[in-house]
């Protein structure tokens, strides 16, 4: 009999403390200096995603139904955040989910 159990498909990965940091961070600041990814950046902010925070809590399937990311793009798009910030899509951020609101309200639409 084989006891070997399949990997969970939903697992919850929640934000390490030491990168909350970078939550606050605008998309523009952080993927600016990727020339791959500045294009990315304005589609995002164009899709109202504004902030580190918020990309990185949207899911792998949300993701992948923006149109202007393809397979290699979000591929590169996700490495860059992993070296650069330690954080990946599909993550929990409880305590900075409560202030999103109040951190884009200031934000010129």
């Amino acid at each position: 009999m084989n006891n070997i159990m399949a990997p969970p498909t939903n697992v919850v990965r929640f934000a390490p403390r030491h990168t909350h940091a970078y939550l606050d961070c605008g998309i523009y600041e952080v993927l600016r200096s990727d020339p791959r990814l500045v294009k990315v950046a304005e589609a995002l902010e164009a899709e109202h995603i504004y902030v580190l925070g918020q990309l990185v809590q949207l899911s792998e399937e949300r993701i992948s139904e923006f149109d202007f990311l393809d397979a290699s793009t979000r591929e590169i798009l996700r490495n860059y955040l992993i070296d650069t910030t330690g954080l990946n899509f599909g993550m929990r951020i409880p305590s900075w989910s409560r202030r999103v609101h109040h951190l884009i309200a200031g934000l010129p639409f």
